[in-house]
C-alpha cells in the first residue's frame, strides 16, 4: 500500500468496524476495514471506548430538523427503560427470545441518538440471547440500567440546547 499520500478520505462508522479508502498507484479506490471491537465483546473493556455520540445528534438534527430531533430524544427518554424492562422480566422468565427481541430495539434506537455504550451493551445481550445463553445477560441489563441515566441527562441536555 501507499504510504498514505494518496488518501482521500477516512470516516469512523457505528458499525464495528473503519473505512479507509485509498488510491492505488493505478487510480482505483479501494477499502481497508479494521476492526475497531474486541473478537469476543466480553473479553475486552469497552472504557475506553466514547459513551456518546453528538455526532448522531447533529446528522439527524440535519436530517429531519431540530423538531424531529426534539421528539426522537423524548421517544427514546421514555422507551428505553420499557426496553431495558422487558429485558429485564424476560430474563427472570428465562425467555431468550424476549431478550433478543428487547435488546435489539434498544440497540437501534441507541444507535441512532448516539449512546453507543447502551448500543454495545445491547448488541453483547442480544448475541447471546440468540445464542441461547443468559450467562452474563443479567450483568449487562444491570449495565444498561445504571448506563440509562446517563444517557438519558445527555439527550435531555442536548434537546434543551436544541429548544433554546
Amino acid at each position: 500500500m501507499d504510504s498514505g499520500t494518496h488518501a482521500d478520505t477516512v470516516s469512523l462508522q457505528q458499525s464495528r468496524s473503519a473505512r479507509r479508502m485509498t488510491r492505488g498507484d493505478s487510480g482505483d479506490c479501494t477499502t481497508m476495514s479494521i476492526d475497531l471491537q474486541p473478537a469476543n465483546p466480553l473479553s475486552g473493556t469497552n472504557a475506553d471506548l466514547p459513551s456518546t455520540d453528538p455526532a448522531s445528534l447533529e446528522r439527524l438534527k440535519r436530517f429531519g430538523g431540530g423538531k424531529l430531533l426534539g421528539d426522537m430524544i423524548s421517544l427514546f427518554i421514555s422507551a428505553a427503560p420499557e426496553r431495558i424492562g422487558a429485558a429485564r422480566a424476560a430474563l427472570e422468565a428465562h425467555d431468550a427470545g424476549a431478550i433478543e427481541m428487547a435488546l435489539h430495539s434498544l440497540k437501534s434506537s441507541s444507535a441512532q441518538l448516539g449512546a453507543l455504550q447502551m448500543q454495545r451493551l445491547s448488541e453483547q445481550g442480544e448475541r447471546l440471547a440468540h445464542s441461547g445463553s443468559l450467562s452474563g445477560v443479567d450483568r449487562i441489563v444491570q449495565d444498561l440500567e445504571e448506563e440509562f441515566p446517563r444517557v438519558q441527562i445527555w439527550l435531555e441536555r442536548a434537546r434543551n440546547v436544541e429548544a433554546t
